[in-house]
């Protein structure tokens, strides 16, 4: 195994410096970022926006679309028409979010007893020996602040088609000074603000250029389920009149998600009345504001095609009606409530603020798991061992963010300031079988910044004709889910990581840097979250090697996709919870074993664990590569017995199905390793992870 790992560190140093080497001393121009080509602007805290191809034509096919940036929480959209219609260039501005990006990177500079000036960075300090001071204090990564450009594109049948870049300072200072990428990377160190302090010019390539590193979104299958309902009513009768007051275009299927008609109690926790006319009741504010959010991102909405031609006439509709309030994307839910005071439930009359589910800039700990876990294998078993090794480098960054369907569509990227490699392992001999370790897993303790509770808005689409009134539909289904939005801060080095062994319940048997508990790891890492799973492995035990042979691999220099995600995880449970006003038994949770946490919840109303199954089944907050990654993981078996005789072995991977067929990628990461004997439908008897999936969320 030592020989092996080092040809896996001689493998991700040459990957690490790869593109490095390539980006020599140059003179400035422009730099191309995925499918984007970024130059320097000199419009401070602004980004230009300029198509290369106004048509949004493909192959005879014309697509609408919209560029959605943002930065520090703040977003900002524009449709791809608006862009045309003013010459094919447009400027967006920040504001809020370069201040919270500057309140951000300073607190984590002055906790390594730095200064940093959004004018003119750290003085007295190069980046080389930043860097070392970050390490000194504990710190493997920070993250810094970046500009996220997303595309989300609609053919004229609906589908979804996405592209995300993102840009940092080390893109600045490869385009502006011409610097390699070793040098940009320490200079973005010592001053992270230069690109937003002059601004920035995005070329956007034509449609032909841009469809490769294009990935299709499908919708959710609850969304599936609900349009074919749809689809089978229409030829029934008409929609028109079906119970929502605030139509977005000529009828809706009102409810599909079945939200409870009453206002729930996160509702009424969160919505604060700030004034109101006197005499009218609390209940009534909470009531129609809470109808309001049923009509526009609970109900299925029709548009008659007569009078909506084309689906970009839709989404034109869909941004500006309500003063936007059906606008795809992210909102702060303090700005979705202002507009149903002001423009939607009220005109007015009423005050609303939103209260934030945790005091904006409040930091907290989300321990990222990565878990190999063991089958009903017996002492009697001949051995193997199975191994799993994540490393990354210095000088590397990646991505994360929140993602739909697992694509990551607001990104903020993180920088490594050191290098760092851990192994976990699992070994089938009869001392690992006796003292009932079944879980191995390496814990990386990541820490988080949240910004403030968003609404995020997706939009499906699908045609309808009905065949009692011969009217044509476009029928649009939204996505909506409340979230807490958070941002990556620093991540802990090798030294904090957990190297842990725990026992079927989850039980702490061996270790470092352990949770006495697996469980609560996986519930808050996982419990909102359905993964699907896949077969990397099956082979009789004679087959498996006696070298260490790969399994599954990921490194950045394996994909094309810029962001296809690497590694990740649900949402926060406890960030969520708090959001919802869920309560769990913690008690339940440290005792029950780790595939049925999802029975420890105690308190939450209808509404509330609605909201969770949609975001589930829809959202993430997942880890990505962006084109200049060092970082790697893999997963290895080795027979261990020069005997050939013994229970086949199959491998399990927990993940989430990328839309646009890229295949399984590792989400969290978790490999159920079990025998596969004589038993019923080719298992051993009584293993549960053979005959059915071993999922967190069952």
């Amino acid at each position: 195994m030592k020989s092996f790992v080092i040809v896996l560190i001689a493998a991700l140093l040459i990957t690490a410096l790869i593109i490095p080497l390539s980006s020599d001393n140059r003179s400035p121009s422009s730099l191309k970022i995925g499918p984007l080509v970024v130059e320097a602007s000199s419009e401070p805290k602004c980004v230009e926006l300029v198509l290369a191809d106004r048509s949004l034509e493909l192959n005879g096919a014309r697509y609408s679309g919209v560029v959605e940036l943002e930065l520090g929480g703040e977003t900002r959209s524009i449709m791809l028409d608006e862009i045309v219609k003013d010459g094919g260039v447009a400027r967006v501005c920040f504001e809020k979010g370069v201040e919270r990006e500057v309140e951000s990177v300073r607190r984590v500079y002055q906790s390594i007893g730095l200064n940093v000036a959004f004018d003119k960075g750290v003085e007295g300090l190069d980046g080389r020996a930043i860097a070392e001071r970050f390490r000194l204090h504990g710190i493997s990564a920070i993250g810094v602040p970046t500009v996220s450009i997303n595309l989300w594109l609609l053919d004229g049948n609906g589908t979804i088609y996405a592209s995300t870049a993102s840009v940092s300072p080390l893109h600045h200072y490869m385009l502006v000074k011409g610097l390699s990428y070793t040098a940009a990377f320490e200079e973005s160190l010592r001053d992270p603000f230069a690109h937003l302090r002059s601004g920035l010019k995005v070329l956007i390539p034509s449609l032909r250029d841009l469809f490769p590193y294009l990935v299709r979104i499908d919708p959710p299958e609850f969304v599936k389920k609900a349009t074919g309902e749809v689809s089978i009513q229409g030829v029934a009768g008409s929609y028109v009149n079906t119970g929502c007051n605030f139509l977005l275009g000529d009828g809706c299927l009102f409810n599909y998600l079945n939200y409870p008609a009453q206002p729930p109690c996160f509702w009424r926790d969160r919505v604060r009345i700030v004034a109101k006319p006197s005499g009218m009741p609390d209940d009534q504010v909470y009531g129609q504001t809470w109808k309001a959010f049923i009509d526009l991102y609970g109900s299925i909405h029709l548009f008659d095609k007569s009078r909506y031609p084309t689906l970009e006439s839709v989404r034109n509709r869909l941004n500006t009606v309500y003063a936007s309030a059906a606008r795809e994307g992210l909102q702060s839910m303090d700005e979705v409530v202002s507009k149903f005071a002001n423009n939607v439930a009220f005109t007015g009359s009423v005050v609303l603020e939103w209260s934030p589910s945790m005091v904006p800039g409040s930091i907290f700990e989300f321990k990222k798991p990565f878990v190999i876990s063991l089958g009903a294998f017996t002492a009697s078993d001949p051995s193997f061992t199975v191994s799993f090794i994540y490393s990354h480098f210095t000088a590397g960054y990646m991505g994360s963010g929140v993602a739909y369907r697992g694509y990551v569509r607001y990104l903020r990227e993180y920088y490594w300031v050191s290098t760092d490699m851990a192994q976990i392992g699992l070994s089938l001999v009869p001392n690992y079988v006796n003292e009932g370790v079944r879980y191995a897993a390496l814990v990386i303790p990541v820490f988080m910044e949240y910004v403030e509770d968003k609404l995020m808005l997706t939009w499906h689409f699908s045609e309808l004709t009905d065949s009692s009134t011969g009217v044509s539909y476009w029928v649009a289904t939204p996505v909506a889910v409340v979230i807490p939005y958070y941002k990556i801060l620093l991540i802990s080095p090798r030294s904090q990581w957990g190297i842990c062994y725990y026992n079927a319940d989850g039980g702490l048997v061996a270790g470092n840097n352990c949770a006495t508990s697996l469980n609560s790891i996986l519930y808050n890492a996982t419990s909102y979250l359905v993964p699907d799973t896949k077969i990397v492995y099956l082979k009789p035990y004679g087959e498996i090697p006696t070298y260490p042979y790969t399994v599954d691999y990921y490194n950045a220099s394996s994909t094309n996709i810029v962001n296809i995600v690497a590694d990740g995880a649900g949402l926060s449970a406890g960030a969520v919870n708090a959001l919802l006003g869920i309560v769990v038994d913690a008690a339940c949770i440290a005792s029950s074993p780790p595939e049925h946490l999802s029975a420890c919840q105690l308190v939450a109303d209808h509404a509330a664990r609605k909201m969770a199954e949609v975001l589930s089944q829809s959202t993430s907050f997942a880890f990505s590569s962006t084109g200049f990654n060092t970082v790697s993981f893999m997963l290895t078996i080795k027979r261990d017995s020069v005997s050939t005789t013994g229970p086949g072995v199959a491998i399990e991977k927990y993940s989430l199905l990328m839309t646009g067929g890229q295949g399984f990628t590792p989400l969290y990461v978790r490999y159920h390793v079990y025998p596969v004997g004589s038993g019923a439908g080719g298992c051993l008897p009584g293993d549960p992870g053979c005959e059915a999936p071993l999922g967190f969320n069952e």
